[in-house]
């Protein structure tokens, strides 16, 4: 417990006295997080994040948000959120990543961070050394 509250009831000595007075104190919590919680949640989008880390970072801390105000952040939710806000430009791979029915967002988290690594790899691969800029190999 912070040490101000600890003084500010530092009188009380039931445990059920002193559970119901900081209810009454911050029980308000849910009304003043759910709305902003929820208007991040709906602006939340894969695409606005230069890593996919980087998004489930921000992911886990608004459903966290969202859980602690008593909202249902299911990973069928979380699925869909992420699915549904990839780039225009990748919907097709929203699609294939769809097909492939994940039931928990972990996996997708994980395959997403393998297809970042990867896709990572082949740009550095290519800007070390870009489609023809070196000569062909010789063949005997």
């Amino acid at each position: 417990m912070h040490e101000d509250l600890k003084s500010e009831y530092l009188e009380v000595e039931d445990p059920f006295i002193l559970w119901g007075n900081l209810k009454d104190r911050f029980d308000h919590q849910k009304l003043v997080y759910l709305p902003a919680a929820e208007n991040d949640w709906a602006n939340l989008r894969l695409q606005d994040f230069k890593s996919v880390r980087a998004y489930s970072s921000a992911l886990f801390k608004i459903s966290s948000r969202l859980i602690m105000c008593g909202e249902k952040v299911t990973e069928k939710r979380k699925i869909d959120k992420t699915l549904s806000t990839f780039h225009p430009n990748n919907i097709n791979l929203a699609g294939m990543y769809r097909e492939r029915k994940f039931t928990k967002f972990g996996d997708l988290l994980s395959t997403l961070l393998v297809a970042e690594q990867n896709h990572e790899l082949v740009i550095k691969n290519h800007q070390s050394r870009p489609t023809g800029s070196a000569p062909l190999p010789y063949l005997k």
